[in-house]
């Protein structure tokens, strides 16, 4: 099919990128054929003669960027899922971001737009990674926040990604409620040649995730199992409070509790495992409910989270038991407990290091096309009485 000379001009002279579905730069041009219905977007607002739209074909599920740069074409065929295609294509964009800006005088960071989204902001502990995510991007500046909350709801958080990809956004950076569950709208996402960072919560079996950034949750499980042989190194009872279903630090944290544990089956008994749902109202009546079928109460309760290990004090508080109960969080509220007696412990995770080292490697692979590891593991830590000063939000404590 013949070319013009407009459609052949490649524009190196402005000065934002063009946001669109997949993310574009003025002098790209880039045509995006499917199976399913074209998604072909306008190369340049500010020259609309030089779409191709009407050129599109859908004859293939290819994608093929050609790029003009100083005089040099490169040009790439292949399958959407790649990760070292995407690699190259963010660091085709921010090397033809430096040269039009380099041409026209001007040192601005891009402006992105990126998509967040945790499960619920009903949880203290995912108010604190939003507000942390959002601080972080108002510190690197030039960034807009499309803000998410999943209320606790594949079907709210999955039509939230959805809504995120038809729009276009720059990136995604999200705490999947369930990683399995949440799978097939971030496999979307990364089709649509939009980068993914997870956060905390990992999801399976996608292709193509730029990155993870989390806490290592099994190490957190074995630091609360650890600190019950510490506490009783001649045996004891547990009580397992676990986390929601599906949830993968919910899997994690429970798997580092039995790694250490089951090994000294013969010292440290599970008289009750069940799941709370990380919800403290069911950790204080799942506890009620179990301490009722015991003969004699439990030498420790460990939570997956601290909401959990927090209703189940209330129970014990209420009935006059002296019980060691290990939360994992260290929010506020949990520090606070540990600092009066009250909790034992709570693991430390760091989620505000989570969510900006999340937020800063989005925007660096997408201004800089640094591809980030493909997996950042903060190592928790027991917050007890004798080391309270090492929780990270203990400057929340009332």
């Amino acid at each position: 099919m013949q070319r013009d000379a407009a459609e052949e001009q490649i524009l190196m002279t402005a000065t934002e990128p063009v946001r669109r579905f997949p993310p574009v730069m003025h002098g790209q041009r880039l045509t995006f054929n499917r199976f399913r219905e074209c998604e072909w977007m306008c190369l340049s607002v500010q020259a609309p003669s030089i779409c191709q739209r009407n050129i599109c074909s859908q004859q293939a599920a290819t994608l093929e960027r050609k790029t003009m740069h100083h005089g040099t074409t490169i040009r790439q065929t292949a399958t959407p899922s790649s990760r070292h295609r995407r690699s190259i294509g963010a660091a085709i964009k921010a090397g033809l971001l430096a040269t039009t800006l380099a041409i026209s005088g001007h040192s601005l960071a891009q402006d992105l737009e990126i998509f967040t989204s945790v499960p619920s902001l009903g949880f203290p502990f995912f108010v604190h990674m939003q507000k942390e995510l959002s601080a972080e991007a108002d510190s690197l500046g030039g960034i807009t926040l499309m803000e998410s909350d999943g209320q606790n709801q594949t079907t709210k958080q999955t039509a939230d990604v959805e809504s995120a990809i038809i729009k276009g956004v720059d990136g995604i950076v999200i705490s999947p409620i369930d990683a399995v569950a949440m799978a097939p709208a971030l496999q979307q996402a990364v089709d649509a040649e939009i980068p993914v960072i997870t956060i905390d919560r990992a999801v399976q079996g996608v292709e193509g995730i730029l990155s993870h950034v989390g806490a290592d949750n099994v190490l957190g499980g074995q630091a609360q199992a650890n600190l019950i042989v510490s506490l009783f190194p001649d045996g004891a009872t547990v009580v397992n409070l676990q986390g929601q279903p599906g949830a993968s630090p919910a899997i994690d944290r429970n798997r580092g509790v039995h790694d250490v544990l089951d090994p000294l089956s013969d010292k440290y008994t599970f008289v009750a495992e069940q799941t709370a749902n990380f919800a403290r109202e069911e950790g204080a009546s799942v506890t009620e409910s179990i301490l009722a079928g015991l003969d004699t109460p439990p030498d420790v309760i460990v939570a997956a989270n601290d909401d959990m290990a927090l209703g189940a004090l209330q129970v014990a508080q209420e009935q006059n038991l002296d019980i060691v109960i290990i939360g994992f969080d260290a929010l506020p509220e949990a520090l606070g407990s540990v600092r009066d007696g009250g909790l034992t412990a709570t693991i430390e995770q760091f989620p505000g290091g989570q969510s900006r080292t999340a937020m800063q490697a989005m925007v660096s692979y997408l201004r800089d096309g640094t591809a980030p590891d493909e997996q950042v593991l903060l190592t928790p830590i027991a917050i007890t009485q004798s080391n309270i000063e090492e929780g990270e939000r203990l400057g929340e404590v009332q």
